[in-house]
């Protein structure tokens, strides 16, 4: 009988200081993000080279290249309830660091070739389970009036920040012609849920060590699909591309790859994901980890039952 096909997906949280603004430091925006686009156009070439796609879920944001500090702080769309974000914002010109805030015009074009699939991961960067519905609907209209502006394709993927989810929002994803989501593990590690001081602390952990163990295999357990023809696609793992030790980003590399086999023995997809700025600390060294990655991906691709699959063709199987 032949092995059951499993699809494996990497995606990306494209997303620049949108995405982080409120949680970091304007040093790290400088030695991180400022680079995640020249770390996007080394990926892009590694995906071409060796021919795999990949789904790129873009905050609305960095699509657009007119946008100031003064027009954020005017549109109370834009202001979420925590307001720390706003003093990093007032101290960076978007205008003078484009490199922060906008994506590149080649990137663009070539992210919209068949290779690759453009998703969304909301317009503004906003927090599904802590919005109104209504600044959410706002936020989906707001994301498919720019890409309809910029001539891109409509998305039918969408990743939710920290992929956040509850079977409203999925609801309200598909109403809005979204077919394919990103969720979370359903397990107590990944589960979005509130938890006292000392428990977020010990997840906090838990989940460090995941990067080198096993955790999330270990307390595995089928997500539960809502019943809505929308499809939930896991992120198994999350790829940390350079941690400054040699030794750690091959456990690592081992940690992914248990990953894969643990999905190729119990016959699941395989999704991989992460963010384009974390390359930014050491470009060449997260390249080079990221290369050994998908080079493995194709030696299993040549030998075994696995298939490269984006977002969108996961709804369309």
């Amino acid at each position: 009988m032949p092995k059951k096909i499993i699809n494996v997906t990497i995606s990306f949280d494209y997303e620049l200081a949108w995405g982080v603004w409120d949680t970091v430091s304007p040093s790290y925006l400088f030695s991180h993000v400022s680079k995640a686009n020249d770390a996007v156009k080394r990926i892009i070439g590694l995906h071409l080279q060796l021919g795999i796609p990949a789904t790129w879920a873009m905050v609305g944001l960095i699509l657009q290249d007119d946008v100031s500090p003064e027009d954020l702080l005017a549109d109370s769309f834009l202001r979420e309830k925590n307001t720390k974000k706003f003093p990093v914002i007032n101290e960076i010109s978007v205008r003078q660091h484009r490199n922060l805030f906008c994506v590149d015009r080649e990137i663009l074009t070539e992210l919209a070739g068949a290779q690759f699939e453009i998703a969304s991961h909301t317009f503004s960067h906003i927090y599904p389970l802590d919005a109104e519905k209504e600044d959410l609907e706002r936020d989906f209209k707001a994301f498919s009036d720019l890409v309809k502006q910029k001539g891109l394709a409509q998305p039918v993927s969408i990743v939710f920040p920290k992929n956040q989810v509850n079977d409203l929002v999925i609801e309200m994803a598909q109403s809005a012609g979204f077919t394919c989501i990103r969720v979370n593990p359903d397990n107590f590690l990944y589960r979005t849920q509130n938890h006292g001081k000392y428990k977020r602390f010990l997840i906090r952990v838990l989940r460090y060590l995941d990067a080198y163990l096993p955790i999330n295999e270990m307390i595995w357990k089928k997500y539960k699909q809502a019943k809505l023809a929308v499809h939930l696609s896991v992120g198994n793992i999350f790829f940390r591309p350079d941690c400054g030790c040699q030794f750690l980003d091959y456990m690592h590399f081992l940690r992914v790859v248990l990953a894969l086999k643990f999905c190729e023995v119990t016959g699941r997809n395989f999704h991989i994901w992460t963010h384009p700025h974390n390359f930014g600390g050491n470009v060449s060294a997260s390249i080079n980890n990221y290369e050994r990655l998908l080079r493995y991906f194709m030696k299993k691709h040549a030998r075994s039952n696995i298939e490269f699959k984006n977002m969108r063709d996961l709804s369309a199987a």
